[in-house]
């Protein structure tokens, strides 16, 4: 399974690796099939990306065996079980891989990244970065790995007024604390946000069930948040929160304004600081 959905809204580079390096992604998608031996390959793009669609079916065109199907536009569907539910019909159980069902999947740029290093030799030294959002030009770049942001930022004209915070993605990316932030081969963009970015002031749960409907993973993250606030990590753990994929969904569901899915990574990050002490 090949992912080229890129539902994180905003960010737009592996979109455009699609439409400019089609024929390169195919040649990666056919090296990676022979290396993990599998028969066959499916990309996953969702149909607000209908030239990118168009670009991968036109290279894939005499590889009978890679299709690129069509998905409908709607987030998380870059998450590889949700990718692997829409485009198989398998479910990946939780607590497990997606070799659980069978399946590998990559992205469109390690794809790229694969065909440069067997064909030319090339080492992973540069990727696509997205830098959007309030600033005065938004652009995709091919950046060396180890690029400084503020470098990226001159590049587009600077920050435009009303800047509040500056993130990695708008459901989840991670907060930008300086411009000096070297970019990485995991950093796949940058978005400078203003009033919209500030939380509302949470209130108590009213109980509407809005975040359990929004969760792709069928959690309770009200529940989850009772129980790490009040301290109970083991409970948070035993109601699923090692499942939780951080996408956002519930809070951003929240009539409530609650930091749901903070919970959900509390609770993750002191269980995996119990497992390594144990």
């Amino acid at each position: 399974i090949v992912n080229g959905s890129e539902c994180e809204p905003y960010l737009t580079s592996d979109h455009r690796i699609m439409v400019e390096n089609a024929e390169q992604i195919v040649d990666g998608i056919v090296l990676a099939m022979k290396a993990s031996g599998v028969s066959c390959a499916k990309v996953g793009i969702e149909d607000n990306k209908p030239d990118a669609i168009a670009a991968m079916r036109e290279a894939a065109s005499d590889k009978q065996n890679v299709e690129v199907v069509s998905l409908p536009a709607r987030y998380p569907q870059g998450f590889e079980k949700t990718l692997i539910y829409s485009v198989t019909g398998r479910i990946v159980p939780n607590g497990k891989l997606p070799s659980a069902a069978k399946c590998v999947v990559m992205n469109v740029g390690t794809c790229a990244a694969l065909s440069a290093a067997v064909r030319k030799g090339q080492p992973l030294i540069d990727r696509v970065v997205t830098v959007t959002g309030r600033v005065a030009k938004p652009t995709n770049f091919r950046v060396r790995i180890g690029t400084p942001l503020l470098d990226l930022i001159d590049q587009v004209g600077g920050l435009t007024d009303g800047v509040r915070k500056l993130i990695g993605g708008a459901m989840m990316g991670n907060a930008v604390s300086t411009l000096n932030l070297p970019i990485t081969k995991n950093f796949g963009g940058f978005l400078a946000l203003g009033e919209e970015a500030i939380s509302a002031q949470e209130s108590a749960c009213i109980r509407c069930g809005r975040c359990m409907r929004a969760c792709p993973m069928k959690l309770a993250p009200a529940k989850i948040d009772s129980l790490v606030r009040h301290g109970n990590y083991d409970g948070a753990i035993a109601a699923g929160a090692m499942n939780c994929m951080e996408c956002g969904s519930c809070t951003y569901a929240c009539p409530a304004n609650r930091e749901l899915t903070q919970s959900c990574r509390v609770a993750k990050a002191i269980a995996r600081t119990k497992a390594k002490k144990s």
